[in-house]
């Protein structure tokens, strides 16, 4: 090994490096700790052997400042001392010590230490050199991920020019879910959505998805009605999956000219048929195999056929949800999810109702299986509206939002994300923050990104009432646009880190002068940047300003202070 000896005694110095060269060493050599900064970083040697006291700098200082140099590298110091007083031994740990050598120097104690140093060496050799190929395989996999999660994005993704109503809640239990939604209008001008549930859940249940949205958005191109859209994708499924994976699905067809569904259930729990103020008028159970069980030629395509009066709707709820339990083990079962439409007090808010519902039952528990709650339904008026599609993703790590501005008079999205069970990971306080945090980013994207207004139009108190009337107006005549967050929960190490992204399809804004010229937290307006800076986050805005990325951490005592005060 080449060895670094720092010792400011000469004759001390010859032994030592004496005994080092007899046992095949090789050695370099300084008198003061401020000298070996410099042959430590010209020679980098293996192993460094520091006196304590030693002129210029100590032994301690030193040390502090070599490990600073190592980084990630493991270089061992051996402490050299005839110290026996356990605060200054004490003393040389806090400082970056791994060992220590007593004086006068013993030949066999030396090698001892040295072959143990050694071993450390190579085991922290190994252990590096596999969490280097742990991160590139994480690196890896999550670039795949992201690739794979664009792919059954755009696999699963629906028209926007049809007059529907969609409203979709999916909570996995692991990153990817098994459970899916894709709708579409027909030529003609009919309705088609999709809810499956593939058997299993994570990765290896989401890989149905794809050859089912294929055969599913060809056919409803092509007119087909849904009974024979079934009878193919069960087809397909029965021929490229493994044996014993089947897709439960309900598939449903909106006539809007005749106010008409026709519904088809394979394997999911019964279908609610909801009139115009979200009463349940009827159901339809489960008659049918789930697809992929048998070939589209044996499948029974009978479908039921339901009126479906303006303002009417379809709740379309998976196995996961029916099945979610509470803390005594209770589920939910189909009486509870009845008794939460019911408490709806109209079919707009029947969603919001059922998932509130759902939340509390569950207490924020991560569920057994995956989850999906699918309001399907009519809008009012002409059929040429965009289509209201809100899609909640939700993991025990992360919930994700994709939200068209033309729903978000109706739907509040800090609502969706507080409610979120990854929030109550945080104290009350931080929570708050936390809120804090995602509100001003949110709103800011909403406001200032979706919707245009001019924050200056706030300048004063008097205006704030001029401010909200725009903003009604502009929330009211939304149409095309959307809004995106995301919010991922890591643990670290003495806390918790929130990962947190917002988007907006608006034109942005001049990143660099807004940065540039931090307001006041004073103003009337404004002050959004630097209040949520000021909470200890850090932000990074991407491309033309419409996209803002954020990291919260769980603040120090020392910051908390600070807040406080």
């Amino acid at each position: 090994m080449k060895i670094l000896v720092v010792e400011d005694d000469p004759t001390s110095r010859k032994v030592l490096t004496a005994i080092l060269a007899k046992d095949g060493h090789h050695t370099v050599t300084a008198d003061n700790g401020l000298d070996a900064q410099a042959v430590f970083e010209r020679e980098r040697p293996d192993l460094v052997m520091m006196d304590v006291m030693m002129p210029v700098m100590d032994g301690y200082e030193a040390a502090r400042l070599i490990k600073q140099r190592c980084g990630s590298q493991f270089i061992p110091i051996i402490f050299l001392t005839a110290l026996t007083d356990d605060a200054a031994l004490a003393k040389c740990v806090e400082s970056g010590g791994d060992d220590f050598l007593p004086k006068p120097y013993n030949r066999v104690l030396i090698k001892a230490k040295i072959d143990a140093m050694e071993r450390i060496r190579s085991l922290h050799r190994v252990t590096a050199a596999q969490r280097d190929a742990l991160e590139q395989y994480q690196l890896t996999t999550e670039e795949e991920m992201r690739l794979a999660r664009h792919v059954f994005d755009r696999a699963t993704a629906g028209s926007s020019s049809h007059g529907a109503c969609i409203r979709y809640l999916g909570w996995a239990v692991g990153r990817w879910s098994g459970d899916f939604l894709i709708h579409a209008q027909t030529p003609s001008g009919r309705i088609h959505a999709m809810l499956g549930d593939f058997t299993g859940h994570g990765l290896a249940a989401a890989v149905g998805t794809l050859p089912a949205t294929d055969a599913f958005r060809m056919m409803t191109k092509k007119d087909f009605p849904i009974d024979e859209i079934a009878a193919e994708i069960s087809s397909k499924l029965r021929a490229s999956l493994p044996m014993g994976y089947f897709c439960a699905a309900v598939l449903v067809s909106i006539d809007r000219d005749k106010g008409e569904a026709a519904v088809w259930n394979g394997g999911l729990p019964p279908v609610l048929v909801l009139d115009g103020a979200g009463r349940i008028t009827s159901r339809v159970a489960s008659t049918h195999l789930a697809l992929g069980v048998v070939s589209g030629d044996r499948l029974d395509r009978t479908l039921t056929r339901v009126a479906l009066e303006p303002g009417g709707s379809l709740l379309l709820v998976s196995d996961g949800l029916i099945e979610a339990q509470d803390a005594s083990g209770r589920r939910l079962e189909m009486d509870r999810l009845e008794e939460a439409v019911n408490a709806a007090e109209s079919s707009s808010g029947v969603f919001e109702t059922v998932r509130e519902r759902v939340m509390a039952f569950t207490a924020g528990r991560k569920p057994h299986d995956d989850l999906s709650l699918v309001q399907v339904g009519l809008l009012p008026g002409d059929a040429s509206q965009p289509t209201r599609v809100l899609k909640v993703f939700v993991t025990d790590r992360s919930i994700e939002l994709n939200l068209p501005a033309c729903a978000l008079k109706a739907t509040d999205p800090l609502t969706l994300l507080s409610s979120w069970p990854g929030t109550l990971s945080f104290a009350d306080d931080h929570r708050s923050s936390l809120y804090t945090v995602l509100a001003e980013l949110v709103n800011n994207a909403v406001d200032h990104g979706l919707l245009g207004l001019d924050p200056a139009l706030r300048a004063t108190a008097d205006k704030f009432h001029d401010y909200y009337r725009l903003r009604d107006e502009r929330l009211e005549n939304a149409g095309e646009g959307f809004l995106k967050v995301l919010v991922e929960r890591e643990a670290m190490p003495g806390g918790l880190l929130m990962r947190i992204k917002v988007e907006d399809s608006g034109p942005g804004f001049d990143v660099s002068r807004v940065l540039s010229n931090p307001n006041s937290l004073h103003s009337y307006h404004g002050r959004g940047i630097a209040l949520v800076r000021a909470l200890g986050t850090k932000l990074q805005y991407l491309g033309c300003g419409n996209t803002v990325e954020a990291e919260y951490r769980k603040p120090t005592a020392a910051r908390q202070t600070d807040l406080a005060a």
